[in-house]
């Protein structure tokens, strides 16, 4: 784990206020119909939409110039589909999309506040100087907040297959985004060198087909097994509430679908 000293000062503030109004807002609505718990991650998805319309806009006609790299064929890019087919697209797609999400949002959380600077490199320092650090904070933080919510909402039960689609959208991902940074020359998603020491490291130790081996590896596994993790961790966390609480009727008021 490596914290710059902004991000020491910055991100458990805003991990803080985030689960706080998390907190609040779940307790708010806990009596609600889902379709009304799920309104908060409906506005996520639009609001990731909104400001990745304005990055581009920025990118196209801003001072800095047009940068190639700035077009959204980063994996974290694969929000600005997956958000929308879980809460803007209808009941039947939300059922398939809204898991998928969740795990994703799960593994990219967890890796921000792991290795932030791998993630969204000196946003915490640059916010509100730098446009696209500022965007690259908001954006990664709205997925925090949408993981959490879906979370607090109780808005989906994650389950094994939703690990192999997530799999499947990597490899999927990968076909599409690894020859686009070749062709392009721009590193998208690490695939030409990686910002992490360690994969820097073994790129130049082991070669660019090596590890462009193991990214592909990772895009299709690596995210299946966090999606496990996640699974894991809420079947034990949903067991132990479950032992807490207690006894009441079966009923099938406000149970998250499947």
């Amino acid at each position: 784990m490596y914290y710059t000293e902004y991000d020491k000062s910055v991100l458990p503030l805003v991990l803080l206020v985030i689960v706080a109004f998390v907190a609040i807002l779940a307790l708010f609505l806990r009596k609600k119909s889902e379709r009304v718990r799920a309104i908060p991650c409906a506005m996520v998805a639009v609001a990731l939409l909104f400001i990745e319309i304005v990055k581009q806009r920025w990118n196209l006609i801003g001072e800095q110039g047009f940068d190639r790299f700035f077009l959204p064929f980063h994996y974290c890019s694969l929000f600005l589909i997956v958000f929308p087919l879980a809460e803007l697209c209808g009941e039947r797609l939300s059922r398939i999309f809204r898991p998928i999400a969740t795990c994703m949002a799960f593994m990219v959380s967890v890796a921000m506040y792991v290795y932030p600077q791998g993630i969204m490199g000196n946003a915490t320092e640059s916010f509100g100087v730098a446009f696209k650090e500022t965007h690259g904070f908001i954006f990664h933080h709205l997925v925090l907040l949408y993981f959490l919510l879906v979370v607090a909402m109780r808005l989906c039960r994650p389950r094994v297959r939703d690990a192999v689609r997530l799999g499947m959208i990597g490899v999927a991902y990968t076909a599409v985004a690894l020859p686009l940074a070749y062709k392009l020359e721009t590193n998208y998603c690490n695939f030409l060198e990686s910002v992490i020491p360690v994969f820097e490291n073994f790129r130049i130790e082991y070669g660019q087909d090596v590890y462009t081996v193991v990214l592909i590896l990772f895009m299709t596994f690596g995210t299946m097994i966090s999606a496990f993790v996640y699974i894991g961790v809420y079947t034990a966390g949903a067991k132990f509430f479950e032992l807490c609480s207690p006894k009441k009727k079966k009923s099938s008021k406000n149970l998250p679908h499947t």
